[in-house]
Protein backbone atom coordinates (compact mmCIF):
# COMPACT_ATOMS: atom_id res chain seq x y z
CA UNK A 1 0.00 0.00 0.00
CA UNK A 2 1.07 3.46 -0.84
CA UNK A 3 2.17 6.13 1.86
CA UNK A 4 -0.62 8.80 1.68
CA UNK A 5 0.12 12.16 3.06
CA UNK A 6 -2.27 14.44 1.61
CA UNK A 7 -6.32 13.94 0.47
CA UNK A 8 -9.18 16.34 0.07
CA UNK A 9 -11.48 16.08 2.11
CA UNK A 10 -15.50 16.84 1.35
CA UNK A 11 -18.59 16.92 3.50
CA UNK A 12 -21.91 17.85 2.12
CA UNK A 13 -24.31 18.90 5.10
CA UNK A 14 -27.83 17.79 4.09
CA UNK A 15 -30.27 20.11 5.39
CA UNK A 16 -33.98 18.55 6.29
CA UNK A 17 -35.36 21.17 3.97
CA UNK A 18 -33.48 19.27 0.83
CA UNK A 19 -30.52 21.97 0.79
CA UNK A 20 -26.97 20.95 0.94
CA UNK A 21 -23.83 23.34 1.68
CA UNK A 22 -20.68 21.69 0.69
CA UNK A 23 -17.57 21.82 2.82
CA UNK A 24 -13.95 21.46 1.86
CA UNK A 25 -10.71 20.15 3.30
CA UNK A 26 -8.09 20.47 0.69
CA UNK A 27 -4.58 19.06 1.87
CA UNK A 28 -3.41 18.58 -1.98
CA UNK A 29 -3.39 22.03 -2.45
CA UNK A 30 -1.98 25.55 -1.43
CA UNK A 31 -4.99 27.54 -2.80
CA UNK A 32 -7.00 28.55 0.46
CA UNK A 33 -10.90 28.40 0.57
CA UNK A 34 -13.31 31.24 0.74
CA UNK A 35 -16.32 31.42 3.10
CA UNK A 36 -16.84 28.74 5.37
CA UNK A 37 -13.93 26.41 5.62
CA UNK A 38 -13.73 22.83 6.90
CA UNK A 39 -10.63 23.14 9.18
CA UNK A 40 -10.31 19.84 10.89
CA UNK A 41 -12.14 16.11 10.34
CA UNK A 42 -12.09 13.41 12.07
CA UNK A 43 -13.82 10.17 11.96
CA UNK A 44 -14.02 6.76 13.48
CA UNK A 45 -15.45 3.44 12.93
CA UNK A 46 -15.19 0.13 14.92
CA UNK A 47 -16.14 -3.53 14.81
CA UNK A 48 -16.06 -4.76 18.58
CA UNK A 49 -16.06 -2.85 21.95
CA UNK A 50 -12.51 -3.02 23.93
CA UNK A 51 -14.27 -4.64 27.14
CA UNK A 52 -16.65 -6.44 28.54
CA UNK A 53 -17.34 -8.69 25.46
CA UNK A 54 -15.74 -9.29 22.53
CA UNK A 55 -18.83 -8.80 20.25
CA UNK A 56 -21.39 -6.40 20.57
CA UNK A 57 -20.82 -2.96 19.40
CA UNK A 58 -23.28 -2.30 16.68
CA UNK A 59 -23.38 1.81 16.96
CA UNK A 60 -19.45 2.57 16.05
CA UNK A 61 -18.98 5.09 13.88
CA UNK A 62 -18.86 8.66 14.35
CA UNK A 63 -17.17 11.82 12.54
CA UNK A 64 -16.24 15.45 14.44
CA UNK A 65 -15.91 18.56 11.95
CA UNK A 66 -14.22 21.87 12.93
CA UNK A 67 -15.33 24.79 11.05
CA UNK A 68 -14.23 28.51 10.72
CA UNK A 69 -17.60 30.49 9.86
CA UNK A 70 -18.07 33.63 8.79
CA UNK A 71 -21.79 33.40 10.26
CA UNK A 72 -23.72 30.67 8.22
CA UNK A 73 -23.23 27.68 9.80
CA UNK A 74 -23.56 29.54 13.13
CA UNK A 75 -26.59 27.56 14.81
CA UNK A 76 -27.48 30.75 16.87
CA UNK A 77 -27.40 33.62 14.25
CA UNK A 78 -30.38 34.56 13.54
CA UNK A 79 -29.43 36.13 9.89
CA UNK A 80 -28.05 32.77 8.71
CA UNK A 81 -30.06 31.29 5.68
CA UNK A 82 -29.87 27.87 7.51
CA UNK A 83 -31.22 29.37 10.67
CA UNK A 84 -33.36 26.92 12.45
CA UNK A 85 -31.77 23.84 10.37
CA UNK A 86 -28.56 23.48 11.89
CA UNK A 87 -29.92 20.49 14.28
CA UNK A 88 -30.28 16.60 14.56
CA UNK A 89 -32.27 16.68 11.52
CA UNK A 90 -29.08 17.18 9.33
CA UNK A 91 -27.27 14.59 7.56
CA UNK A 92 -23.80 14.85 6.62
CA UNK A 93 -22.08 12.61 3.81
CA UNK A 94 -18.40 12.21 3.20
CA UNK A 95 -16.45 11.93 0.27
CA UNK A 96 -12.10 11.33 0.45
CA UNK A 97 -10.25 11.61 -2.67
CA UNK A 98 -6.27 11.10 -2.92
CA UNK A 99 -4.38 10.27 -6.09
CA UNK A 100 -6.31 6.87 -7.28
CA UNK A 101 -9.81 8.58 -6.91
CA UNK A 102 -13.01 8.89 -4.35
CA UNK A 103 -13.67 6.87 -1.59
CA UNK A 104 -17.24 7.24 -0.21
CA UNK A 105 -16.34 7.91 3.75
CA UNK A 106 -20.29 6.71 5.02
CA UNK A 107 -23.46 8.72 5.97
CA UNK A 108 -23.37 10.12 9.55
CA UNK A 109 -26.35 11.89 11.52
CA UNK A 110 -25.85 14.96 12.98
CA UNK A 111 -26.34 14.70 17.50
CA UNK A 112 -24.65 17.78 18.19
CA UNK A 113 -24.14 21.60 16.49
CA UNK A 114 -22.11 23.82 18.76
CA UNK A 115 -21.20 27.28 18.14
CA UNK A 116 -22.83 30.81 18.87
CA UNK A 117 -22.40 34.43 17.84
CA UNK A 118 -21.96 35.41 21.25
CA UNK A 119 -18.63 33.07 22.13
CA UNK A 120 -15.11 34.10 22.56
CA UNK A 121 -14.99 31.67 19.29
CA UNK A 122 -17.55 33.44 17.55
CA UNK A 123 -16.51 31.94 14.29
CA UNK A 124 -15.37 28.09 15.29
CA UNK A 125 -18.10 25.39 15.03
CA UNK A 126 -18.23 22.08 16.37
CA UNK A 127 -20.64 19.33 14.42
CA UNK A 128 -20.62 15.79 15.93
CA UNK A 129 -22.60 13.10 14.25
CA UNK A 130 -22.68 9.38 14.32
CA UNK A 131 -24.41 6.37 12.24
CA UNK A 132 -28.24 5.18 11.91
CA UNK A 133 -28.15 2.83 14.78
CA UNK A 134 -26.62 5.21 17.17
CA UNK A 135 -28.89 8.22 16.39
CA UNK A 136 -32.13 6.32 15.26
CA UNK A 137 -31.74 2.69 16.26
CA UNK A 138 -31.32 3.36 20.00
CA UNK A 139 -34.88 5.50 20.37
CA UNK A 140 -36.43 3.24 18.04
CA UNK A 141 -38.51 0.33 20.11
CA UNK A 142 -38.82 -3.01 18.19
CA UNK A 143 -42.44 -3.76 17.27
CA UNK A 144 -42.47 -7.50 17.88
CA UNK A 145 -40.38 -10.40 18.71
CA UNK A 146 -38.31 -12.42 16.47
CA UNK A 147 -41.56 -14.80 14.69
CA UNK A 148 -41.33 -18.47 14.55
CA UNK A 149 -39.60 -20.42 12.09
CA UNK A 150 -37.16 -17.69 11.71
CA UNK A 151 -33.83 -17.22 10.35
CA UNK A 152 -31.25 -14.91 11.82
CA UNK A 153 -30.64 -12.95 9.16
CA UNK A 154 -34.15 -13.12 7.87
CA UNK A 155 -34.66 -11.53 11.04
CA UNK A 156 -31.91 -8.85 10.79
CA UNK A 157 -33.08 -7.80 7.66
CA UNK A 158 -36.79 -7.51 9.19
CA UNK A 159 -35.13 -5.28 11.78
CA UNK A 160 -33.68 -2.83 8.69
CA UNK A 161 -36.18 -2.64 6.83
CA UNK A 162 -37.82 -1.54 10.03
CA UNK A 163 -35.35 1.01 10.64
CA UNK A 164 -35.29 2.30 7.40
CA UNK A 165 -39.25 2.47 7.06
CA UNK A 166 -40.00 6.17 6.18
CA UNK A 167 -36.72 7.39 5.22
CA UNK A 168 -35.31 8.87 2.36
CA UNK A 169 -33.47 6.62 0.00
CA UNK A 170 -30.33 7.83 0.50
CA UNK A 171 -29.62 7.93 4.00
CA UNK A 172 -31.55 4.24 4.49
CA UNK A 173 -29.25 0.97 5.29
CA UNK A 174 -28.65 -1.04 2.22
CA UNK A 175 -28.33 -4.76 2.05
CA UNK A 176 -27.09 -7.72 0.26
CA UNK A 177 -28.27 -11.40 1.98
CA UNK A 178 -24.54 -12.34 0.34
CA UNK A 179 -22.85 -9.76 2.93
CA UNK A 180 -24.89 -11.20 5.96
CA UNK A 181 -23.22 -14.30 7.56
CA UNK A 182 -23.99 -15.55 11.30
CA UNK A 183 -21.39 -18.52 10.90
CA UNK A 184 -22.78 -21.67 12.32
CA UNK A 185 -25.04 -19.94 14.55
CA UNK A 186 -27.18 -18.65 11.25
CA UNK A 187 -29.84 -21.31 11.73
CA UNK A 188 -31.35 -19.58 15.38
CA UNK A 189 -34.81 -19.77 15.28
CA UNK A 190 -35.52 -19.08 18.64
CA UNK A 191 -38.40 -16.64 19.37
CA UNK A 192 -37.11 -15.19 22.63
CA UNK A 193 -35.35 -12.80 24.64
CA UNK A 194 -35.50 -9.80 22.41
CA UNK A 195 -38.86 -9.00 22.14
CA UNK A 196 -38.73 -5.90 24.85
CA UNK A 197 -35.41 -4.09 22.93
CA UNK A 198 -34.69 -1.12 20.88
CA UNK A 199 -33.62 -1.90 17.57
CA UNK A 200 -29.55 -1.56 18.49
CA UNK A 201 -30.37 -3.57 21.54
CA UNK A 202 -31.21 -6.45 19.56
CA UNK A 203 -28.60 -5.92 16.92
CA UNK A 204 -26.14 -6.40 19.91
CA UNK A 205 -27.77 -9.10 20.95
CA UNK A 206 -27.97 -10.28 18.08
CA UNK A 207 -24.02 -9.53 17.31
CA UNK A 208 -23.51 -11.51 20.91
CA UNK A 209 -25.08 -14.64 20.19
CA UNK A 210 -23.71 -15.33 17.06
CA UNK A 211 -20.33 -13.90 18.08
CA UNK A 212 -20.42 -11.54 14.52
CA UNK A 213 -19.46 -8.54 14.46
CA UNK A 214 -22.77 -6.37 12.54
CA UNK A 215 -21.70 -2.69 11.27
CA UNK A 216 -22.15 -0.60 8.51
CA UNK A 217 -19.79 -0.15 5.98
CA UNK A 218 -18.89 3.12 4.23
CA UNK A 219 -21.51 2.71 1.20
CA UNK A 220 -23.79 2.04 4.05
CA UNK A 221 -24.51 -1.49 3.67
CA UNK A 222 -25.05 -3.61 6.92
CA UNK A 223 -22.44 -6.23 6.98
CA UNK A 224 -21.43 -8.95 8.86
CA UNK A 225 -17.78 -11.14 9.69
CA UNK A 226 -18.19 -14.04 11.86
CA UNK A 227 -15.37 -13.53 14.22
CA UNK A 228 -14.41 -17.00 14.03
CA UNK A 229 -13.54 -17.03 10.92
CA UNK A 230 -10.16 -16.52 9.81
CA UNK A 231 -10.17 -17.42 6.02
CA UNK A 232 -9.88 -13.85 4.53
CA UNK A 233 -7.59 -13.29 2.06
CA UNK A 234 -5.21 -10.02 2.83
CA UNK A 235 -5.66 -7.12 1.04
CA UNK A 236 -3.07 -4.49 1.99
CA UNK A 237 0.15 -4.58 4.17
CA UNK A 238 1.32 -1.84 6.89
CA UNK A 239 4.96 -1.64 7.44
CA UNK A 240 7.42 -0.03 9.76
CA UNK A 241 9.33 0.39 6.65
CA UNK A 242 6.68 2.21 4.53
CA UNK A 243 3.63 3.59 5.97
CA UNK A 244 3.30 2.91 9.78
CA UNK A 245 5.71 5.27 12.30
CA UNK A 246 4.08 4.14 15.48
CA UNK A 247 3.59 0.12 16.38
CA UNK A 248 2.58 -1.20 20.06
CA UNK A 249 0.87 -3.45 21.51
CA UNK A 250 -2.18 -3.45 23.71
CA UNK A 251 -3.62 -5.57 26.44
CA UNK A 252 -7.56 -5.60 26.61
CA UNK A 253 -9.93 -6.15 29.89
CA UNK A 254 -10.41 -9.30 28.82
CA UNK A 255 -7.28 -10.80 29.49
CA UNK A 256 -7.34 -12.60 32.52
CA UNK A 257 -10.93 -13.78 32.00
CA UNK A 258 -10.55 -18.06 31.64
CA UNK A 259 -13.87 -19.04 32.10
CA UNK A 260 -17.54 -18.27 30.97
CA UNK A 261 -20.69 -18.63 32.56
CA UNK A 262 -23.52 -18.31 30.25
CA UNK A 263 -27.34 -17.57 30.66
CA UNK A 264 -29.48 -18.96 28.28
CA UNK A 265 -33.54 -18.48 28.04
CA UNK A 266 -35.87 -21.48 27.39
CA UNK A 267 -38.65 -20.40 25.43
CA UNK A 268 -42.29 -21.87 26.44
CA UNK A 269 -44.99 -21.30 23.90
CA UNK A 270 -48.73 -21.34 24.45
CA UNK A 271 -51.22 -22.71 22.05
CA UNK A 272 -52.94 -20.34 19.62
CA UNK A 273 -54.94 -18.00 21.17
CA UNK A 274 -57.27 -15.46 20.42
CA UNK A 275 -55.71 -12.53 21.99
CA UNK A 276 -58.58 -9.96 21.13
CA UNK A 277 -61.75 -9.36 18.70
CA UNK A 278 -63.01 -6.55 16.52
CA UNK A 279 -66.35 -5.69 15.21
CA UNK A 280 -66.55 -3.15 12.67
CA UNK A 281 -68.18 -1.85 9.55
CA UNK A 282 -65.33 -2.05 6.62
CA UNK A 283 -64.63 -0.73 3.41
CA UNK A 284 -63.37 -2.82 0.94
CA UNK A 285 -59.61 -1.68 0.47
CA UNK A 286 -59.18 -0.11 3.14
CA UNK A 287 -56.22 0.77 5.75
CA UNK A 288 -56.72 0.28 9.64
CA UNK A 289 -54.75 1.59 12.00
CA UNK A 290 -55.98 -0.57 15.19
CA UNK A 291 -54.94 -0.13 18.91
CA UNK A 292 -55.12 -3.54 20.50
CA UNK A 293 -55.66 -2.47 23.93
CA UNK A 294 -53.44 -4.90 24.55
CA UNK A 295 -49.89 -5.16 25.26
CA UNK A 296 -48.54 -8.08 22.49
CA UNK A 297 -44.57 -7.63 23.38
CA UNK A 298 -44.50 -11.54 24.40
CA UNK A 299 -46.74 -12.66 21.07
CA UNK A 300 -45.54 -14.81 17.98
CA UNK A 301 -47.00 -15.76 15.43
CA UNK A 302 -50.00 -13.31 15.04
CA UNK A 303 -52.79 -14.82 12.79
CA UNK A 304 -56.39 -12.80 11.23
CA UNK A 305 -59.30 -14.35 11.33
CA UNK A 306 -63.24 -13.49 10.24
CA UNK A 307 -66.59 -13.67 11.74
CA UNK A 308 -66.51 -16.93 13.49
CA UNK A 309 -62.74 -17.70 13.62
CA UNK A 310 -62.67 -20.70 11.02
CA UNK A 311 -62.35 -18.97 7.92
CA UNK A 312 -58.54 -17.41 7.29
CA UNK A 313 -58.52 -14.16 5.62
CA UNK A 314 -54.65 -15.65 3.70
CA UNK A 315 -56.71 -14.17 0.13
CA UNK A 316 -57.73 -10.61 1.33
CA UNK A 317 -55.42 -10.07 3.77
CA UNK A 318 -52.80 -7.79 1.91
CA UNK A 319 -50.84 -5.78 4.48
CA UNK A 320 -50.78 -7.04 8.30
CA UNK A 321 -47.90 -5.65 11.07
CA UNK A 322 -47.63 -5.26 14.52
CA UNK A 323 -45.86 -3.52 17.91
CA UNK A 324 -47.04 -4.00 21.13
CA UNK A 325 -50.18 -2.20 21.50
CA UNK A 326 -50.80 -1.25 17.31
CA UNK A 327 -52.01 -3.54 14.75
CA UNK A 328 -51.95 -2.14 10.71
CA UNK A 329 -53.61 -4.17 8.29
CA UNK A 330 -55.50 -3.85 4.60
CA UNK A 331 -58.58 -6.16 3.70
CA UNK A 332 -59.55 -6.50 0.35
CA UNK A 333 -62.64 -8.03 -0.97
CA UNK A 334 -64.84 -7.74 1.45
CA UNK A 335 -68.62 -6.69 0.82
CA UNK A 336 -68.71 -3.30 1.60
CA UNK A 337 -70.61 -1.65 4.37
CA UNK A 338 -70.48 -5.62 5.68
CA UNK A 339 -70.26 -5.91 9.35
CA UNK A 340 -67.25 -8.31 10.52
CA UNK A 341 -65.46 -9.49 13.36
CA UNK A 342 -61.92 -9.84 12.90
CA UNK A 343 -60.16 -11.68 15.55
CA UNK A 344 -56.24 -11.47 16.24
CA UNK A 345 -55.21 -14.89 17.32
CA UNK A 346 -51.50 -15.27 18.52
CA UNK A 347 -49.29 -17.60 20.21
CA UNK A 348 -47.75 -16.26 23.62
CA UNK A 349 -44.83 -16.71 24.80
CA UNK A 350 -43.21 -17.30 28.30
CA UNK A 351 -39.33 -17.38 29.25
CA UNK A 352 -37.58 -19.58 31.79
CA UNK A 353 -33.87 -18.24 32.15
CA UNK A 354 -31.23 -20.98 32.83
CA UNK A 355 -27.45 -21.09 32.75
CA UNK A 356 -25.19 -23.27 31.71
CA UNK A 357 -24.00 -24.67 35.55
CA UNK A 358 -20.67 -24.30 34.67
CA UNK A 359 -18.40 -23.69 38.54
CA UNK A 360 -17.08 -20.53 39.08
CA UNK A 361 -13.43 -20.96 38.38
CA UNK A 362 -11.64 -17.65 39.56
CA UNK A 363 -12.18 -14.54 39.77
CA UNK A 364 -12.20 -13.71 36.37
CA UNK A 365 -14.98 -15.43 34.73
CA UNK A 366 -17.33 -13.55 32.08
CA UNK A 367 -21.05 -13.82 32.69
CA UNK A 368 -22.60 -13.19 29.71
CA UNK A 369 -26.54 -13.80 28.60
CA UNK A 370 -27.81 -15.34 25.29
CA UNK A 371 -31.12 -15.62 24.94
CA UNK A 372 -31.51 -16.88 21.55
CA UNK A 373 -29.20 -19.67 21.41
CA UNK A 374 -30.47 -22.80 21.53
CA UNK A 375 -30.17 -25.44 24.39
CA UNK A 376 -28.24 -28.20 22.46
CA UNK A 377 -25.39 -25.42 21.48
CA UNK A 378 -25.02 -23.60 24.95
CA UNK A 379 -21.49 -25.66 25.50
CA UNK A 380 -20.24 -25.47 21.82
CA UNK A 381 -21.19 -21.66 22.12
CA UNK A 382 -19.10 -21.11 25.44
CA UNK A 383 -15.77 -22.65 23.95
CA UNK A 384 -16.28 -20.57 21.12
CA UNK A 385 -16.02 -17.94 23.25
CA UNK A 386 -13.53 -18.42 25.30
CA UNK A 387 -11.75 -18.96 21.59
CA UNK A 388 -12.67 -15.40 20.69
CA UNK A 389 -11.26 -13.85 24.30
CA UNK A 390 -7.97 -15.66 23.50
CA UNK A 391 -7.56 -14.04 20.62
CA UNK A 392 -8.52 -10.86 21.53
CA UNK A 393 -6.39 -11.14 24.29
CA UNK A 394 -3.71 -8.66 22.77
CA UNK A 395 -4.75 -6.29 19.78
CA UNK A 396 -1.74 -4.09 18.14
CA UNK A 397 -2.14 -0.47 17.08
CA UNK A 398 -0.27 1.25 14.34
CA UNK A 399 -0.08 4.43 13.27
CA UNK A 400 1.11 5.86 9.86
CA UNK A 401 -0.06 7.70 6.27
CA UNK A 402 -1.56 4.53 6.05
CA UNK A 403 -4.12 4.22 2.81
CA UNK A 404 -7.60 5.51 3.13
CA UNK A 405 -8.91 2.59 1.01
CA UNK A 406 -8.05 0.39 4.46
CA UNK A 407 -11.19 -0.04 6.55
CA UNK A 408 -12.78 -2.03 9.59
CA UNK A 409 -12.89 -5.70 8.66
CA UNK A 410 -10.01 -5.72 6.15
CA UNK A 411 -7.37 -8.19 6.66
CA UNK A 412 -3.86 -7.23 6.00
CA UNK A 413 -0.29 -8.50 6.55
CA UNK A 414 1.56 -6.20 9.20
CA UNK A 415 5.32 -6.19 9.24
CA UNK A 416 6.96 -4.11 12.16
CA UNK A 417 9.77 -6.35 12.84
CA UNK A 418 11.97 -3.43 13.07
CA UNK A 419 9.74 -1.63 15.42
CA UNK A 420 8.59 -4.11 17.97
CA UNK A 421 9.03 -7.78 16.24
CA UNK A 422 6.10 -8.79 14.86
CA UNK A 423 4.85 -9.97 11.41
CA UNK A 424 1.51 -11.34 10.97
CA UNK A 425 -2.09 -11.42 9.61
CA UNK A 426 -4.39 -8.75 11.18
CA UNK A 427 -7.59 -7.82 11.14
CA UNK A 428 -8.73 -4.08 11.49
CA UNK A 429 -11.35 -3.96 13.66
CA UNK A 430 -10.98 -0.07 14.65
CA UNK A 431 -10.29 2.89 12.00
CA UNK A 432 -9.32 6.56 13.51
CA UNK A 433 -8.47 9.16 10.74
CA UNK A 434 -7.72 12.84 11.50
CA UNK A 435 -7.37 15.18 8.40
CA UNK A 436 -6.03 17.98 9.27
CA UNK A 437 -2.74 19.16 8.05
CA UNK A 438 -1.68 15.99 6.97
CA UNK A 439 -3.63 12.82 7.05
CA UNK A 440 -3.08 10.21 9.94
CA UNK A 441 -4.73 6.71 10.42
CA UNK A 442 -4.14 5.01 13.69
CA UNK A 443 -5.76 1.56 13.49
CA UNK A 444 -6.33 -1.13 16.01
CA UNK A 445 -5.69 -4.64 14.92
CA UNK A 446 -7.06 -8.21 15.99
CA UNK A 447 -4.75 -11.32 14.85
CA UNK A 448 -6.01 -14.21 13.06
CA UNK A 449 -4.18 -17.48 12.46
CA UNK A 450 -4.33 -17.28 8.52
CA UNK A 451 -4.55 -15.03 5.48
CA UNK A 452 -3.03 -13.60 3.01
CA UNK A 453 -3.11 -16.72 0.07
Amino acid sequence: MSVVHSVKVVVNINFSDGRTKELILDQTSSQSVAGEVLTRCEISRKLSKEDNMPVGNVCANNIIIKILSEGELIPDNTQSIYYGYMDNTAVLTVTITDALGNIDFGVYFVDSWIGTVSSSSATEVSIDAYDIFSIVGKGKTLGNMMPLNTLTKDYVIMLIDELNEGRDDKYKIKYRTSDLNFGKYSNMQCCGGIGSSTLYDALNTISQCTLTNIFIDRDNYIKTIDCLDSSTVSVGELSDCTNTFKAETQSGTLVNYDDVNVKYIMANLSEIETLFELQSTYTDGEYFNIDTGCNLERVVDVQVSEEDGTTELDGTLNYLKYTRDKLDMQIDDVEVDRDIIIKINGIKVNEITKETGIAKTSNNELSVSNPIIKQNMIGEYRTDLLTLIKMKNKSLLVKGFIDPRLKVGDVVHVDVERTIGISGYYRIIEENWEFESTSNGTFILSEITTGGE
